[in-house]
């Protein structure tokens, strides 16, 4: 079975999403503890542990696993109510222009609403529940493969 074009996509834009939002908040903590005897190196421990969890999840999303397609959706909604909640605190805002705000969140919001849509539809579900059964079972099958040659290997030694 081959992997479907649009999982790519749908794993880089959750890859890229989640990179955004951990910089953001790696920001702000840097900011808030500039003061403090926080060190850098603390902080660079930080962003290396959200890059090497959005690597994780990236793989384990395109091998559509049960657990990453669940985190991916979560994240979409989760991004797409913050950013819905930013765009009607910032309306009332005089320096605020509407439209240019608009594009904008549309921009963002709709790759998310697409992707956990994309994620959520019960075709894909079977799919990648049929995607990873194979591939258990490829996997599977090498190994046996590996043990059978091993003891092949052992037994004419003998």
């Amino acid at each position: 079975m081959k992997r479907p074009l649009l999982l790519y996509l749908v794993a880089a834009w959750c890859s890229l999403g989640l990179l955004i939002q951990f910089g953001a908040t790696i920001e702000v903590l840097r900011k808030s503890l500039a003061t403090t005897d926080i060190s850098k190196v603390a902080l660079s421990c930080l962003s290396l542990a959200a890059f090497a969890f959005v690597l994780w999840h990236m793989i384990g999303l395109i091998n559509m696993r049960r657990l990453h397609r669940w985190i991916a959706f979560c994240f979409f909604v989760m991004w797409t109510a913050a950013q819905v909640l930013v765009c009607l605190s910032s309306v009332y805002r005089e320096t605020v222009r509407l439209l240019p705000a608009l594009f904008i969140l549309l921009v963002f919001i709709t790759p998310n609403l697409l992707g956990g849509w994309y994620l959520s539809r019960r075709r894909f579900r079977e799919f990648a529940v049929r995607f990873v059964a194979e591939r258990e079972s490829v996997i599977h099958s090498r190994s046996m493969q590996r043990v059978s040659e091993q003891k092949i290997q052992e037994d004419a030694r003998n």
